[in-house]
């Protein structure tokens, strides 16, 4: 069954876990909010508003605020997709982009295994980073969302394929 906004808002605004959004967002500079594409079923429209008054709490302005498709190496969404998935006025009030896997990339760092961490430069550029998105059974990966809305979501073509190339136990990759 879907939220109601009142039961959407109540997730928002005292989160299980972790401080509210208002205050990780104070004394930040720039934001990015990164959501999933149409494949999956968040409802990133009805969610967005109550995220969106958290940053204005915080002091956040409107061009301090962009958002993300975190597409990996998925082609990029149309603008009735984007419209569908963030709604009317989001795309007429905030900077939307697509994820490119394929260019304006930063280096982050190496993992242990030897994968070379390439993400959007546009995400690095902000200190605050938050993703909208669904965690659902997937029949190869165990799961989609959750960490995954960064890797494979806003990380660059090699990295992705690197990571979708290990197998699931460090015995395995000897």
């Amino acid at each position: 069954a879907a939220w109601t906004p009142q039961q959407i808002k109540a997730a928002i605004t005292k989160p299980m876990g972790m401080p509210p959004i208002r205050e990780m967002a104070r004394g930040k500079k720039q934001v990015v909010i990164i959501f999933d594409d149409l494949t999956r079923s968040t409802r990133v429209a009805q969610i967005v508003p109550f995220v969106l008054e958290e940053l204005a709490a915080a002091g956040i302005p409107d061009r301090n605020i962009r958002f993300m498709s975190a597409l990996g190496t998925h082609g990029p969404m149309t603008r009735p997709d984007l419209t569908k998935k963030l709604g009317e006025a989001v795309m007429a009030r905030y900077a939307v982009y697509n994820h490119n896997a394929f260019g304006d990339l930063t280096h982050v760092g190496t993992t242990s295994r030897g994968n070379k961490i390439m993400v959007n430069t546009e995400v690095m550029n902000c200190d605050l980073k938050i993703a909208i998105g669904s965690v659902s059974p997937h029949p190869i990966a165990v799961f989609s969302g959750g960490g995954k809305m960064i890797l494979p979501g806003v990380c660059g073509r090699e990295t992705v394929a690197f990571n979708h190339s290990m197998k699931a136990t460090p015995e395995e990759n000897r």
